[in-house]
């Protein structure tokens, strides 16, 4: 495969890129210019854009706001997002393009995933979850049976999604907390026990 762009890519997707047979990836973040050997490095939307026609776009940013406007930006331009998958999801699950499935990260049965989901290593959705379209789980982060993340959720790195819960869209869900009852739309969930504010 060749000519996929991860966008904001950090060192684990330039590794699993390579793991999973992409031969040619681009950097489109200032921040690591000439930082990869053997990657072709760009920096500008613009170049991005150039570059990608008619390939894909690796969309790797965690921040799910900004996702969502790449995804918008670059499929404007007629750019599909791809998945990159190392981790493990099963058969019976369906996702919608652009899922990073990072190394060591499960997708169990039944499990319905939105665009551009970013899912972490080490992170574990179980049966019959629904997850909405740019949603990032952090590392070992837990979802439990049956629960429902809208579209832009943010779920902190051990954090654990009870089964059966809802987490509202554009939530943050704070490291290592449990959430036991539905998140709000828009909000922030810190401490053990979950406390939103």
């Amino acid at each position: 495969m060749l000519g996929i762009v991860l966008v904001g890519a950090d060192h684990e997707l330039l590794v699993l890129a390579r793991r999973t047979g992409v031969e040619v990836a681009v950097v489109a973040d200032p921040r690591v210019t000439g930082a990869w050997q053997g990657f072709a490095v760009i920096a500008s939307d613009a170049e991005v854009i150039a570059a990608l026609s008619p390939s894909g776009v690796i969309i790797g940013r965690d921040t799910p706001a900004l996702k969502h406007r790449l995804h918008a930006q670059y499929g404007a331009a007629g750019i599909a997002p791809v998945d990159l998958l190392g981790g493990e999801i099963e058969a019976s699950s369906s996702h919608r393009p652009g899922l990073i499935l990072q190394t060591g990260a499960l997708v169990s049965t039944d499990c319905a995933i939105g665009h551009c989901v970013k899912i972490n290593f080490g992170a574990t959705v179980m049966h019959a979850v629904r997850i909405g379209d740019y949603v990032t789980l952090a590392p070992r982060a837990l979802v439990m049976e049956g629960a429902d993340i809208a579209n832009e959720a943010f779920i902190g790195p051990q954090a654990t999604i009870m089964p059966g819960v809802s987490v509202g869209a554009g939530a943050t869900v704070g490291p290592g907390v449990v959430v036991s009852r539905d998140v709000a739309s828009g909000a922030i969930v810190t401490s053990v026990p979950a406390r939103e504010r």
